[in-house]
């Protein structure tokens, strides 16, 4: 692989990052993994992949709450570090 082509790839992963982390911050009573990938139309494991990548740099953590999402499952909330 180029490096052009790992240069756009890295920056692909840092901008879902911050759209994540925008819509956390917009968004302060939290947001299941499902709710990220409805709004952002990301599939579940870039959606899930880029909240973790936050969560590992300490930026989001899981609220201790917890939500039902469509499956009727409860889903953990997300939420950015205070």
């Amino acid at each position: 692989m180029d490096t052009s082509v790992k240069a756009a790839a890295k920056a692909s992963k840092t901008s879902t990052k911050q759209h994540i982390y925008t819509l956390l911050h917009d968004n302060p009573g939290g947001l299941t993994d499902m709710e990220i990938e409805d709004i952002t139309g990301l599939p579940h494991q870039s959606a899930s992949a880029a909240r973790r990548g936050l969560v590992v740099a300490g930026l989001v953590e899981d609220s201790g709450k917890r939500r039902k999402n469509s499956r009727g499952n409860d889903a953990a909330v997300w939420r950015l570090v205070k």
